[in-house]
């Protein structure tokens, strides 16, 4: 794990930029990820587990899967690809992301005439990780991605919720 350094924030500081200038760049195409009309399987996705990413990350990763016209959500790290037997192609440029690391930071005694304990801090660390899209991938070992089939109308759903949540509802 990195140790918690001033490192640590000009990285997350440039992360942060470089998410907002996707999204600028995109915008300014008049391309917004997050109001296209999403499937659940075409939400970027980790092509080892299958669980969608979260965050901030999901975010980015719509963008830059917009932005790259990748057409495939699934995404992999250099060492994943090469467990699944592929490789990055030559020349390719991962995308970076974030997860971050709980650290437990003791801090000085609180002494109180009846008892005597160290105080305990939870610091968040930026710990971060580059992917690749499977389409800048060669050879790797992957099930085709299948077309997710819901078993749920939308609309249905979203009736079922308001009448058992018994809101009064206006129109």
């Amino acid at each position: 794990m990195k140790k918690a350094s001033k490192g640590n924030n000009k990285f997350f500081n440039d992360y942060v930029q470089s998410v907002a200038e996707l999204f600028i760049n995109e915008l300014e195409k008049n391309n917004a990820p997050w109001q296209k009309s999403w499937t659940a399987a075409e939400l970027p996705q980790s092509a080892v587990s299958g669980q969608p990413y979260r965050g901030v990350n999901l975010l980015y990763l719509m963008a830059a899967q917009m932005s790259n016209g990748f057409s495939d959500p699934r995404w992999i790290t250099f060492k994943q690809a090469k467990e699944l037997g592929g490789s990055v192609k030559k020349g390719e440029h991962g995308t970076q992301c974030i997860f971050w690391k709980k650290l437990l930071v003791e801090g000085p005694e609180n002494s109180t005439q009846e008892t005597s304990c160290k105080q305990t801090e939870t610091r968040l660390i930026p710990c971060p990780f580059t992917i690749f899209n499977v389409e800048q991938c060669n050879d790797l070992k992957l099930e085709p991605l299948a077309p997710q089939n819901r078993e749920w109308t939308p609309i249905e759903a979203a009736e079922r919720l308001l009448k058992a949540s018994k809101a009064t509802i206006l129109e």
